[in-house]
């Protein structure tokens, strides 16, 4: 049976996830250069979640002395979106002036514009179409403001995934090359590149039903693998461990960027 990430494991699942790859300080690292030049800057995050990935860039853009003058985080979970609120509050006080909204992409509007809207691998999950998502997201950015799409890459590392999204959800995720494939048919100017950040595998070499081999595997697949039988849990593993080079113990794990 499947059964896809949901909190509270998802966001335990990805802390396991974050100390396996450096993906996540290369994404930073070409965020901070794009924001380097700007003293204050305002960020929609779409798909915002607990802000996994928004409180660390937060803090970055912070240490590099780039203002966020107003940071809004939309995403259809309540919970997830109050534990984001309580992380805010700790880390930022009164000092960062920011809106947390419930709601599907498709439902958002304001008449607030944004130098950056963010999308961390965030469009494989919206409904609809991607040219609207972009279009949508083009109108909400500020006069010089930016789209900026994290997405994953199709195979290697994420073919399990593809594969439970599929049986799942019934239809394939976007990927990188579908977003390209999209964007350049409607003649949409963009620029992109691609990180190939390393994912560590030592967790899933641990006998048995480990908890941290648990969550770094159902993290991979975005599936709850505590609830998968052993020989399915076997067989996920044993694909990761193929993709090893010779004399590694991490694979390749390739995200792209695409700038609208």
């Amino acid at each position: 049976m499947i059964e896809v990430l949901s909190e509270p494991f998802y966001s335990e699942a990805h802390d396991v996830f974050r100390q396996a790859t450096d993906q996540t300080e290369l994404m930073l690292a070409h965020l901070a250069d794009y924001c380097r030049e700007l003293t204050n800057v305002t960020i929609l995050s779409v798909g915002s979640g607990a802000g996994l990935f928004e409180l660390p860039m937060l803090r970055m853009l912070r240490g590099q002395d780039t203002k966020v003058s107003r940071f809004v985080g939309v995403d259809p979970s309540p919970d997830a979106l109050a534990k984001l609120r309580s992380s805010l509050e700790e880390s930022f006080s009164d000092q960062l002036d920011y809106e947390l909204v419930p709601l599907p992409f498709e439902q958002f509007d304001t008449p607030k514009r944004f130098d950056i809207v963010l999308f961390n691998h965030v469009f494989e999950y919206l409904a609809g179409d991607l040219l609207t998502w972009a279009h949508k997201a083009r109108l909400l950015t500020s006069e010089g403001g930016k789209v900026l799409i994290f997405s994953p890459v199709r195979g290697g590392i994420n073919k399990v995934y593809e594969e439970v999204f599929i049986e799942a959800r019934g239809a394939s995720p976007l990927f990188a090359d579908d977003i390209n494939r999209v964007l350049s048919e409607a003649a949409v100017p963009f620029t992109s590149r691609i990180m190939t950040a390393k994912c560590q595998l030592a967790p899933l070499l641990r006998d048995g039903i480990d908890p941290v081999k648990l969550m770094l595997l159902s993290f991979l697949t975005q599936t709850d693998c505590r609830v998968l039988g052993d020989s399915t849990r076997e067989r996920y593993i044993d694909y990761y461990l193929s993709l090893r080079g010779s004399g590694v113990d991490w694979i390749a794990h390739p995200a792209a960027l695409f700038i609208i």
